[in-house]
């Protein structure tokens, strides 16, 4: 347990199962924890949680990476931010999951007005977590602006410092960014040492697998 360090969970909720049954065999790509919420928070000391949200066709809400919706609604999501809420010292980041794909739906338009109604809707209601973010992925542009700033996060996960991020193999950078855990597994631990060191108050070290130690 490291209590006295700023921890975040990158993908936060993505330890839940995919919506759709045919593509749970491909879980492990999506998939950057393996503890839920309360594990996260109780045993390993985060404090900082990484929500992406998407509308289905339907309008309906989805917690997303990338492609893959997790089974997991709107009231349990509503759970998620009542647990935190009741907690008092939690940020949490809301991000729009739209990419270079999703970004091409005709509807994204009213996705991103959805979108910026439920940031509002959130950070009216639970008044004890630090929200930021309100951006959509693929360009990072505000689409709602939350009160608070943005926390100075210290990205350590695959998808932001590959182990193949030089080198002339794309196949070698692809599963590096489609498949989180092995960078977790082999350098959580020394970058939780180099953190310890450096830590400066105002970050947070934004971890997949914040378990692997």
């Amino acid at each position: 347990m490291i209590f006295n360090m700023r921890i975040g969970s990158h993908n936060s909720l993505s330890y839940i199962k995919p919506k759709k049954w045919y593509l749970r065999p491909f879980h492990f790509m999506a998939r950057c924890q393996a503890k839920n919420y309360v594990e996260q928070y109780e045993t390993y000391g985060v404090r900082l949680f990484d929500v992406r949200i998407w509308f289905d066709k339907y309008g309906k809400l989805e917690v997303r990476h990338g492609l893959i919706a997790f089974n997991i609604d709107i009231d349990g999501l509503n759970d998620f931010f009542e647990y935190l809420d009741k907690k008092g010292d939690c940020y949490c980041r809301i991000l729009l999951e739209e990419d270079n794909v999703l970004k091409k739906n005709k509807n994204v338009k009213e996705i991103e007005a959805k979108f910026s109604e439920f940031c509002k809707q959130v950070e009216d209601t639970y008044k004890h977590i630090s929200f930021f973010g309100g951006n959509r992925k693929y360009d990072f542009k505000v689409i709602y602006k939350f009160k608070v700033e943005d926390p100075h996060l210290k990205d350590l996960y695959s998808s932001t410092t590959s182990w193949f991020k030089n080198s002339n193999n794309r196949i070698l950078r692809i599963i590096d960014d489609w498949w989180p855990w092995p960078y977790a597994k082999f350098h959580n631990k020394k970058n939780i040492e180099k953190f310890k060191k450096e830590e400066k108050n105002d970050d947070f070290l934004f971890l997949d697998f914040v378990n692997i130690r």
